[in-house]
């Protein structure tokens, strides 16, 4: 299959509606900057002629009958608005297509959203499609995907720690990368199910954070019993410290560690960047330990990434 040329992808738009206040109305009850939510808005109308964003799809992906440029960003018009959205893969299966409805301009209207989206990404057949919901009661029946944790690093770092756990920097990504596989391999054969929608953080991405000094071991007692990390930038268009590690050996889970250990975090990250810093992350819905470890760390579940049916 060849990928069309830039030229074709490169069309001119006509002028876009203007998704902006209806997406900063449905976020602004959580308290939290929406100054970012203009340009990360700009970054996905973006996407509906950036060939280098449809590359992302086309260069690994050969489905027939499917061109480069279907997998660019699409505003669909309805009777109760206009809508946002582009296909994905869960897991980057290409078996499990389905629409991320990013943003929107009326009412919720699920029915006309399902028939719009649904002939929009034909070729696709997906069976469902996403949502970054908050608290809309439109959603309440919809399955739950991942969960977004936010705190404050002042907030969090108020409750205090036991002396006996500790941050120790690490010098070594590779070394943590180790570390980390081994620790997931055994939490793996004890928890096979959630294991199956996790993946260890690797070496390129623990150097990602031990550039920025924010690569630990957590330690009792001074002996190693696990890793956290973390890496400025977004989660879609929330800015903060993106938790992209945090494990414990098997013989120190269930004790409250991981939750003493985002608090230390969150102590440093108030010294260094702020206490108003945001420590956030996206926690998938079956692992109830890590959502129980954010909670009582004081980075509850604000948002949720949440799949409704297209049929």
């Amino acid at each position: 299959m060849g990928r069309q040329s830039p030229a074709r992808l490169m069309t001119t738009p006509n002028r876009s509606p203007d998704f902006t206040p209806a997406t900063i109305a449905r976020f602004t009850h959580l308290g939290l900057p929406t100054e970012t939510i203009s340009p990360w808005l700009d970054q996905q109308l973006s996407r509906r002629t950036d060939p280098d964003f449809a590359a992302l799809f086309a260069d690994h992906i050969d489905l027939p009958g499917i061109h480069p440029a279907d997998y660019l960003h699409k505003i669909i018009p309805t009777p109760s608005g206009d809508l946002l959205g582009g296909i994905r893969f869960y897991g980057q299966h290409i078996t499990k297509p389905f629409v991320e409805l990013l943003a929107w301009t009326g009412p919720i209207d699920l029915p006309a959203w399902r028939t719009a989206i649904t002939a929009a990404w034909s070729r696709f057949n997906p069976t469902q499609f996403r949502v970054l919901a908050t608290n809309q009661p439109d959603f309440a029946g919809a399955v739950i995907d991942q969960s977004i944790h936010v705190g404050r690093a002042g907030v969090m770092a108020e409750t205090p720690t036991t002396p006996r756990v500790a941050l120790q920097p690490c010098p070594n990504p590779a070394d943590a990368a180790a570390e980390v596989a081994a620790w997931y391999d055994a939490f793996a054969a004890d928890h096979p199910t959630v294991a199956a929608e996790l993946h260890p953080a690797d070496t390129a991405e623990l150097a990602a954070c031990h550039a920025d000094g924010t690569l630990d071991f957590i330690t009792i007692d001074g002996a190693i019993a696990g890793l956290i990390a973390t890496e400025p930038g977004p989660i879609d268009w929330l800015h903060g410290h993106v938790m992209i590690e945090e494990i414990l050996a098997p013989a120190h889970r269930g004790r409250g560690i991981a939750a003493q250990a985002q608090r230390l975090l969150a102590a440093r990250l108030a010294t260094t960047h702020g206490s108003d810093t945001l420590i956030t992350g996206t926690i998938q819905r079956l692992n109830i330990a890590s959502h129980r470890a954010a909670t009582n760390a004081g980075r509850p579940a604000i948002m949720d990434y949440r799949f409704l049916p297209l049929g």
